[in-house]
């Protein structure tokens, strides 16, 4: 967890990669066990031999981009002080992904825009990358940093 970074200390264009990791097979049955999925292409590796070719069960798109937003929270956003998680938008699934693959997660800083008197608003392109380069996923995360020293009124715009 980073400690200790203010909206000031962010520059726009830097970037963060995650260390390289794969889900694994335990990871996506407790998944499915939680949310209750019930797709064989997720539980069964016959079908997925059969199906799409592979001995390998497919990873659930929405347990990938729970890996990549537990990424970004450890290495992007502050625990201190506290910067709460604003939101994420156009989650896009751009590829398939499989147990035994592995993968690292891209998170660039894209702008940096006053929020309000005490915070400022931090944007990431999200992407989650295969060893070869290709993505798998992209999404744009949100955070609400707080500025060192509030900026109250210095006419700070609201996003």
């Amino acid at each position: 967890m980073i400690e200790d970074k203010y909206f000031e200390d962010y520059t726009v264009g830097d970037v963060v990669v995650s260390e390289d990791f794969s889900i694994s097979e335990q990871e996506v049955e407790t998944y499915t066990k939680l949310v209750r999925v019930s797709h064989p292409i997720h539980l069964d590796k016959e079908f997925c031999r059969r199906q799409l070719g592979r001995p390998d069960l497919l990873v659930p798109g929405c347990l990938t981009l729970a890996f990549a937003d537990a990424y970004w929270a450890n290495l992007v956003t502050p625990a201190s002080p506290f910067s709460p998680h604003y939101g994420q938008d156009r989650v896009r699934y751009l590829g398939r992904l499989f147990c035994s693959e592995v993968i690292r997660c891209e998170f660039k800083l894209v702008d940096k825009r006053p929020k309000n008197d005490a915070y400022g608003m931090l944007t990431y392109e999200t992407y989650v990358r295969k060893q070869s380069g290709d993505p798998i996923l992209f999404e744009i995360d949100k955070v609400i940093v707080p500025y060192r020293n509030p900026h109250a009124g210095e006419g700070s715009q609201r996003v």
